[in-house]
């Protein structure tokens, strides 16, 4: 079916060395893949610049239809470079999976919506639902448009709207039946005033038939619903809500509940506190819940599963790793579950009966940019899956019969580029000889001798983590800096994923403690084992990262450049600014009511009296998890101090940059901080 509705488009010619069909999408109207591998490039020819990483194409999620025949890519393409708006524009590729040709075929069936994203296909196959902003294609400009809930034929023909809501449509599912598809839209109780305050917005959750086009109220109570999955009845429902929708709410005030949709009343409520931004899935059966549970601590999470029945819930143990998403096979009693072992990322199968993992693939991608990175058929036997490499972003890959195949190749013109390996390291802590774990990336040598300028990136979170993957974006410079002649030390420290809950707690009050410390050995470590250049340290990050940063650079005088983006620098007005004030004091580990001394002792703008090292500060002004006071404050502590710092305010940029032309300068800025103060000479530069 896919062939013939398809069939206006020429075929690409498949090349059996370079698995690439010329001019796949910078991007046409249909791309093709031969299902070769591509053999590794061993010389790479420019040192990348900031557009090159800003113009990839990104593929954000995959879907497989029930079947297992068809698969769906939303592909994020970016608008043409360094336009006054330089956003990227979402779309939906569509493929039939016909094993039994050398070539796997995308077409891009929507082409009249200006949007499209979140494909789903219908449980019994036979439609495609998806997002989109009704404006045409041809209209380029930006649009404010809200996103509305569409469906189409399974191959994506004769799409239909669904719904003209005023707020537009947030998620929704179909339910088991086909027939009807649950969502939820904002509803606004904000006035201009509270503009600037805690939102105190709910999220409604509906239903609209897919034959009729009329919507229903399918929850009567007052709280907002931030998540929600069917029973197999397509009656029941379990959901996650809190009294609002706000970060806060969301981060601290969130339960289960399952819900009636034929009365709109609650039938059952948990007291498991859970983190919404994680996974939150029904077992096929209705009988069990896969979610995210914060720890004691309320920084790390637990992968656990709630019994809907008992109300009982348990934790899945990951020795040493972290569950990063999860899907329910069909059998209720085993999940294929994306997990974090140190700095690596694996599909692995968990038996929730004996508690085994099986590890059945590497699938390192980035699991931060949203979106669902892999999916299986009802089956489970063919599952579609994103991967990429520390030089390439990533591609999709199928795996059938214990065999993986990459179907894609998105961005060939990544290996044009002067990119590096990274190589997995470890070291100790010299005070508790706790092993901790990160990540190097070696720029080519002119010569053996050569000592080369080393800059630690510490990334956000904390609880968070830097991946054997594609690095770039306005918080991952790695790659980028390594290609200009850094090497780059990536640092998996306390408070990380990837080694469990425990590793991860461990700087609960000791923020800027312990941490600090498994960053300074790691870099003593490399010192020691590399051919570095003590008196050439830089060190940056963003967000916890810049909290790091800005931490460092009041604790030693051994960086000679820092560069500190979304970062933390007073607590006090942190707490009383950002949108999720509860994280500052599960993160320092004290009450509301005893804050202070400990706001101060940990608040960099306190310690930088005596420091030197030239600074670098961005921030989104729109920012409301890290607000820009933050780093307004320590450029003032700075300068006050007689030390060399430089904030750019990045207009309309919130906590996650939009605008590729920001990310395009900011990165040079860094690049060019870092070429001044630490100095590398023409040839290393090269």
């Amino acid at each position: 079916m896919f062939r013939q509705h398809f069939h206006m488009f020429a075929p690409c010619k498949s090349d059996k060395t370079i698995n690439l069909c010329e001019g796949i999408a910078r991007l046409t109207t249909a791309f093709c893949v031969a299902s070769l591998n591509t053999p590794a490039i061993a010389s790479q020819n420019k040192a990348a610049s900031a557009t090159d990483f800003a113009s990839v194409l990104k593929a954000h999620q995959v879907k497989i239809a029930p079947s297992g025949k068809y698969a769906a890519l939303e592909l994020h393409v970016p608008g043409p470079p360094k336009s006054k708006n330089w956003l990227s524009r979402r779309t939906i590729w569509l493929t039939s999976l016909d094993e039994t040709n050398s070539t796997i075929r995308w077409d891009q069936p929507l082409q009249d919506f200006h949007q499209s994203w979140a494909p789903e296909w219908s449980p019994d196959g036979t439609k495609l639902a998806f997002l989109a902003t009704p404006t045409g294609r041809k209209e380029q400009a930006e649009t404010n448009q809200a996103p509305q809930l569409f469906v189409a034929r399974f191959d994506g023909s004769k799409p239909e709207q669904l719904t003209h809501l005023k707020q537009g449509v947030n998620l929704y599912q179909w339910a088991p039946n086909s027939k009807t598809i649950a969502l939820t839209t904002t509803s606004q109780n904000n006035t201009p005033e509270t503009r600037n305050k805690a939102s105190t917005n709910t999220n409604k959750l509906l239903a609209v038939d897919t034959k009729s086009q009329q919507t229903q109220l399918l929850y009567k109570g007052k709280d907002s619903i931030n998540n929600f999955s069917w029973y197999p009845d397509s009656t029941t429902m379990a959901v996650t809500k809190s009294p609002t929708d706000s970060a806060q709410d969301q981060y601290a005030n969130q339960a289960i509940a399952v819900i009636d949709t034929k009365t709109g009343h609650t039938k059952r409520s948990y007291t498991n506190i859970l983190h919404n931004w994680l996974y939150f899935k029904l077992s096929p059966n209705g009988k069990k819940i896969l979610y995210g549970e914060n720890t004691k601590t309320g920084i790390a999470r637990n992968a656990a599963i709630l019994d809907t029945t008992t109300g009982e819930n348990s934790i899945i143990p990951i020795p040493k790793g972290t569950l990063i998403d999860g899907e329910w096979l069909q059998n209720s009693n085993s999940i294929i579950a994306k997990i974090l072992r140190g700095n690596k990322l694996y599909l692995s199968k968990i038996d929730l009966n004996t508690k085994e993992i099986t590890t059945i693939t590497e699938a390192t991608s980035d699991w931060n940019a949203g979106g669902q990175s892999f999916a299986i058929d009802s089956t489970g036997k063919r599952l579609i899956y994103l991967k990429e490499t520390p030089t390439s972003p990533a591609d999709v890959w199928i795996r059938n019969d214990n065999k993986s195949t990459k179907i894609t190749n998105l961005n060939p013109q990544i290996k044009k580029l002067k990119l590096h390996p990274i190589k997995d390291i470890k070291w100790q802590n010299s005070s508790d000889k706790q092993w901790i774990h990160g990540m190097l990336i070696l720029p080519d040598r002119n010569n053996p001798t050569q000592r080369l300028p080393l800059i630690t990136v510490i990334h956000g979170g904390p609880y968070w983590a830097w991946w054997n993957g594609w690095q770039e974006g306005y918080m991952g410079w790695g790659q980028y800096l390594a290609s200009h002649g850094y090497a780059v030390f990536l640092p998996n420290q306390r408070g990380s994923m990837g080694a469990g809950a425990d590793y991860a707690d461990a700087i609960a009050g000791d923020i800027g403690g312990i941490d600090f410390q498994d960053v300074m050995d790691g870099i003593d470590a490399l010192l020691d084992s590399e051919n570095l250049d003590p008196e050439r340290l830089g060190i940056g990050g963003f967000s916890y990262g810049g909290f790091m940063t800005s931490w460092a650079i009041s604790q030693t005088d051994r960086f000679k450049a820092a560069v500190a983006g979304g970062l933390i620098a007073n607590w006090s007005s942190m707490y009383e600014t950002t949108d999720i004030p509860k994280f500052v004091t599960d993160i320092l580990g004290v009450t509301p009511t005893s804050r202070d001394t400990v706001f101060r002792k940990y608040s960099p703008v306190y310690q930088v009296s005596k420091q030197t090292t030239p600074t670098l500060l961005y921030q989104g002004v729109e920012d409301q998890r890290t607000p820009i006071g933050q780093a307004e404050e320590m450029k003032d502590a700075l300068l006050e101090s007689g030390t060399i710092s430089k904030l750019i305010p990045f207009e309309g940029e919130n906590h996650y940059f939009r605008d590729h032309s920001n990310t395009v300068i900011l990165m040079e800025e860094i690049l060019a901080w870092f070429n001044h103060y630490l100095k590398p000479s023409p040839l290393e530069r090269r």
